[in-house]
């Protein structure tokens, strides 16, 4: 039997009109072809910025105690960090958190005056 999603366009054209209020698309093997190689060298070139950002990162900064590279970055008004690290079987691995303050106004502050006083001076000293 086929899955719900493949046949769509053209199994059940009714329910893709009713999705999409349009008639599905016919196509070609070579604009399928076609599509794929677009989308492959557009992944292409994103995984080679990413890879070069990565290793940007990597020339800038001295790993921690466990071998992470950690990355502070302020969007928006929060304080994110990502944590890079090299995985036994494949590349560079990654991970987001986000940075939490106090609610409390006087306790926020003290807090983000020691975070960015241990983040200075482990990138002065290193």
């Amino acid at each position: 039997m086929y899955n719900k999603n493949l046949g769509v366009n053209f199994l059940r054209t009714w329910e893709f009109e009713l999705k999409f209020n349009r008639d599905p698309k016919i196509w070609s093997f070579k604009q399928l072809h076609d599509l794929y190689i677009r989308a492959k060298e557009r992944a292409d070139k994103r995984r080679k910025e990413f890879s070069e950002f990565i290793d940007n990162i990597i020339s800038e900064l001295d790993p921690n105690d466990k071998g992470y590279y950690q990355v502070y970055f302020d969007r928006e008004g929060k304080t994110s960090m990502y944590s890079i690290r090299k995985d036994e079987h494949f590349a560079w691995a990654y991970s987001k958190d986000s940075v939490t303050f106090s609610k409390d106004v006087v306790a926020r502050r003290e807090e983000k005056i020691d975070f960015l006083l241990k983040c200075c001076v482990v990138n002065i000293t290193s």
